[in-house]
């Protein structure tokens, strides 16, 4: 009894060290697609300063994958609770270096860093939960849960605007969302401290193969180039003709599918599920993320949290109670769906609440549900939906400009500098095609998963990398 009381302490400490870091690196790489920044600058700065933001990202996705990896090739499942520790104290610097930034280039380089710490601290909690002494999944799935849950909500975070306009800057910042909060850094930090004491020196991590790295490295770069480039050419396309931008959206779209099918199929027919269920519940939320983004939306920030983490938790039970990761997608799809059919439903009230739980509930059960038994595969699946930047520009971009106004309220002392009411509230035929984009991408990767179940129950042979990742490494590795 006592042995096993020991043991769920243990297993309590490393639960609240994976969700507090889950929720800091989650914060640090959303980076929501918004029509406002928080800087002052010049046009030339202000470019250099975007394009700096996905750029950023791609960086922390692949250290994400890259410190997994070396973690657990280190063995001990006590040092990547230390490194977490050290990646929180460099993103408390970052945040303290701040308010002396005097320069773009300072901006730039601070978020390039604050990136990095973040991707290094995914990765270094996925090595700390996929270790010989996590013997449960409820703590893996606990870091799951945390990671996406963060994504889906850091939309609700608004910063502050000028009473003017709201496309005014009121302050700096490395990114749209802004800083992690010192509470956050400091719970993150002391829950990481108690794992690392808590984790015993005879504790050993995941040995991963070559060909396990190897595969996830080259995935994880491959597609984080691919959405990089194809993002940036649909928001180039943004001001072009209709049929231009939508030529742009549909083949990005198509080569987003087809690579991550075969980067999934490269890093094997079961742990490569974990791919196609991040991208599809990307493509679900998308819609939903970008109404959350509006800064005119009135329902107020603590009942999106609430309602947006009630669902998040409800798919992970589901997924543990054995909702299929395919079956999570298509509920997370009803969301598309509806856009589809009436997109200017559900852009506010209880409506966008009914949105937001729905998406929650199945892009959790269908990322739960797909968690691979590879570490490093698992950092790649849990990091690649904040660099999945074709599908939120796809979700934004192509939609009518007027849908920004049809909104119920605007905030006392609101001014555009134009009528409103001169502007058409009717959406339009782009406005119908994001939904039915983006629900064809969803259902793509529901029967993705589907068929790689079918094809793995039937004797398939190529299995996962991961197949042969042990606790201690092979004699021609020692």
């Amino acid at each position: 009894m006592i042995s096993r009381a020991r043991i769920d302490v243990r297993g309590a400490v490393s639960a609240a060290a994976a969700v507090a870091s889950g929720v800091l690196a989650g914060f640090v790489l959303s980076n929501p697609r918004a029509d406002r920044w928080a800087i002052h600058a010049s046009d030339r700065e202000l470019e250099r300063w975007l394009s700096s933001q996905p750029t950023g990202l791609v960086v922390g996705t692949l250290l994400a994958v890259i410190v997994v990896g070396a973690l657990q090739r280190a063995g001990s499942a006590r040092r990547p609770w230390i490194a977490a520790l050290a990646c929180i104290a460099v993103l408390a610097a970052t945040r303290s270096a701040l308010p002396d930034v005097g320069s773009i280039d300072s901006l730039v380089a601070l978020h390039f860093a604050k990136t990095a710490a973040a991707g290094v601290l995914l990765g270094c909690a996925v090595a700390g939960v996929w270790s010989r002494a996590s013997k449960t999944a409820r703590t893996r799935v606990a870091l799951a849960l945390a990671v996406f849950a963060t994504f889906l909500l850091a939309s609700t975070i608004r910063p502050p605007v000028s009473p003017v306009a709201y496309l005014e800057p009121v302050s700096r910042s490395t990114s749209a969302l802004g800083e992690p909060a010192w509470w956050l850094l400091a719970v993150a930090a002391v829950a990481t401290t108690a794992a690392a004491f808590a984790t015993r020196a005879a504790d050993r991590t995941q040995y991963p193969t070559r060909l396990t790295l190897r595969a996830c490295l080259l995935g994880a770069l491959a597609l984080a180039v691919t959405h990089r480039v194809l993002g940036a050419w649909i928001e180039s396309r943004e001001f072009a003709s209709t049929s231009s931008l939508w030529t742009a959206v549909i083949v990005s779209l198509v080569l987003v599918c087809a690579v991550t099918a075969a980067t999934a199929r490269f890093v094997g027919s079961a742990d490569g599920r974990i791919l196609l269920a991040g991208t599809g519940v990307v493509a679900a939320a998308a819609g939903v993320l970008h109404d959350l983004r509006t800064p005119l939306v009135s329902v107020p920030t603590w009942a999106m949290l609430t309602v947006g983490v009630a669902g998040c938790v409800l798919g992970a039970v589901a997924a543990l109670r054995g909702l299929a990761a395919h079956w999570g997608l298509a509920i997370a799809a009803l969301a598309p769906a509806v856009a589809a059919i009436a997109p200017d439903f559900g852009s506010d009230g209880v409506a966008l609440l009914a949105r937001l739980f729905v998406v929650g509930l199945g892009g959790t059960a269908a990322l739960v549900a797909a968690l691979p038994g590879g570490g490093a595969v698992a950092a790649f699946g849990l990091s690649l939906p904040f660099a999945a930047f074709t599908l939120v520009t796809a979700a934004s971009v192509p939609r009518s400009p007027t849908s920004l106004f049809d909104v119920p309220s605007l905030p006392e002392g609101f001014e555009y500098g134009f009528d409103v009411d001169t502007v058409p509230a009717a959406t339009t035929v782009s406005d119908h095609l994001v939904g039915v984009a983006l629900l064809a991408v969803t259902a793509y990767f529901a029967f993705a998963i589907l068929r790689s179940g079918v094809v793995e129950s039937d004797g398939d042979t190529t299995g996962s990398v991961d197949d042969a990742e042990g606790v201690e490494p092979p004699e021609d590795e020692k």
